[in-house]
């Protein structure tokens, strides 16, 4: 019995040799397919992380100035560090399994810069509620 590794582009063998239904010119169509596909989504996956890294530090700034957190919402940030934390997470299995797919280290920068943004915004959450809680003493 020959091992098998799935990847995207189809089962293929510790040789080389890809499995499945197709063969020829069709198979080979699939697989850049398939990769071209891969591709794509790694690219919008980018422009989505770009955009909400352009986000993060206008919100920080912001926030900053603002000086108070009765606009700010606690679980809504915990809510998207969660999903970031995931997406990281996500990364790291990609990278300790390269037979899924190739590692996108640019990918998991581009996470792990947005999660520290998002950590600071926390950081400021809990310094403009000490505050708040400053400003009703008075």
């Amino acid at each position: 019995m020959t091992d098998l590794m799935y990847s995207y582009t189809g089962w293929q063998t510790p040789e080389g040799r890809y499995g499945g239904q197709f063969s020829g010119k069709v198979k080979e169509r699939k697989i850049k397919m398939t990769v071209m596909y891969t591709e794509l989504a790694e690219i919008l996956e980018t422009i989505m992380l770009v955009c909400f890294g352009f986000s993060w530090p206008i919100n920080l700034i912001k926030n900053v100035k603002m000086r108070s957190a009765k606009n700010m919402s606690l679980s809504f940030l915990l809510l998207i560090w969660s999903g970031y934390v995931a997406g990281v997470a996500a990364k790291l299995i990609k990278l300790f399994t390269p037979e899924l797919t190739n590692p996108t280290w640019y990918l998991m920068t581009i996470y792990i810069i947005n999660l520290l943004m998002l950590t600071a915004n926390l950081v400021v959450y809990f310094r403009n509620r000490k505050l708040d809680k400053l400003a009703e003493q008075k």
